[in-house]
């Protein structure tokens, strides 16, 4: 479970949830990110909480971390470790905030998930933020990291069940029924399909902080064969636009929930900003945008 795991390993043709999902919003984000290589400087700071609270509850959930005290010590020393410039704060979501609201979070999540994630004993029976790769279709390259799949049981009067699992840190808990259609589930069935693993069920665990931090559990059944095949559909059609270059601008994304992280790269007038705010990796590939800045 170490960070260096979840990097993102770069293959030009391996797709994944989170490139549809961008791809989806808006083509150049995804050009801009994928293929040339820029990002932000800062991330957002409910990001970084929700990858540290991550690292805590696996922790709890393999049992490598036994008692509250010890969850707590754990996320402190994680929090207190970050490197503060690196981050992008908000009024409201400031370091000591989240450095209280993440420590009382960690000291509750630990009964609840000893209660319901079996620890086993033997090798093969738990596996935690391993990097599958596969095809899902001819050509169509897969990269997925669940968070957990194991025996997981609904609660203390329910059979453990075999269940791909993913852990989410919110400020709020989700709709009973947002489990049903989650595309990231979808993809982290067919991931552990892919190993030739049963999944008897899907599940999110949601870490809900703030002055009165709680949980918040959602099961399904695995998906059937009707959104396997829609999933399916939709990331072949995305995988072939990406392959042939297929890639357009979204304005209305640019301002849509805050601004988007690229709007030095589209718009003349923010360029000034963009030495400040982005950093470039190199590219990816041979570069395919052909807009004003290059």
């Amino acid at each position: 479970m170490e960070k260096g795991s979840r990097a993102r390993d770069y293959h030009p043709d391996t797709r994944s949830v989170s490139q549809r999902r961008t791809f989806r919003s808006c083509g150049y984000k995804w050009l801009f990110n994928y293929l040339q290589g820029w990002r932000s400087r800062q991330t957002r700071a409910v990001m970084v909480l929700g990858s540290v609270m991550e690292q805590i509850a696996s922790a709890i959930a393999c049992g490598w971390v036994t008692t509250a005290d010890d969850a707590e010590a754990g996320f402190l020393l994680a929090w207190d470790m970050l490197d503060r410039s690196t981050v992008e704060w908000s009024v409201r979501n400031t370091w000591e905030a989240f450095r209280d609201q993440g420590a009382a979070l960690s000291r509750i999540i630990v009964p609840q998930i000893q209660e319901r994630i079996f620890v086993p004993e033997v090798l093969g029976q738990q596996y935690m933020q391993e990097r599958i790769f596969h095809f899902l279709a001819p050509g169509v390259r897969e990269q997925c990291i669940p968070d957990l799949y194991g025996f997981v049981r609904q609660d203390l009067f329910s059979d453990y069940r075999l269940t791909v699992l993913d852990f989410k840190t919110k400020d709020r808990g989700f709709d009973d029924s947002a489990i049903e259609l989650d595309e990231q589930m979808v993809a982290y069935q067919l991931a552990e399909e892919s190993k030739t693993r049963m999944v008897q069920q899907l599940c999110l665990c949601v870490m809900i902080r703030g002055a009165n931090p709680k949980m918040q559990w959602l099961f399904a059944d695995p998906r059937p064969t009707l959104l396997v095949e829609r999933h399916l559909q939709s990331a072949t059609l995305i995988d072939a636009q990406i392959k042939r270059g297929e890639f357009w601008q979204n304005p209305n994304e640019c301002f849509n929930m805050g601004e988007c992280e690229f709007l030095s790269l589209c718009y003349p007038s923010r360029a000034h900003e963009r030495d400040a705010k982005l950093i470039r990796n190199g590219d990816r590939r041979a570069s395919l945008f052909t807009g004003w800045d290059d």
